[in-house]
């Protein structure tokens, strides 16, 4: 997760609450997953 976290900082894009869920979700994950499967785990944070 570090790594998305500079490269967002690097771009000068706004470190939202959003960007850290997804970022956090994808880091943990083994696939790929699809934009709805993305949705739906971070929906209820």
């Amino acid at each position: 997760m570090k790594d998305v976290v500079e490269r967002l900082k690097e771009r000068e894009l706004a470190l939202t609450p959003q960007r850290m869920a997804i970022a956090e979700f994808l880091s943990k994950g083994e696939r790929h997953p699809t934009v709805d499967e993305i949705h739906r785990a971070i929906q209820g944070r």
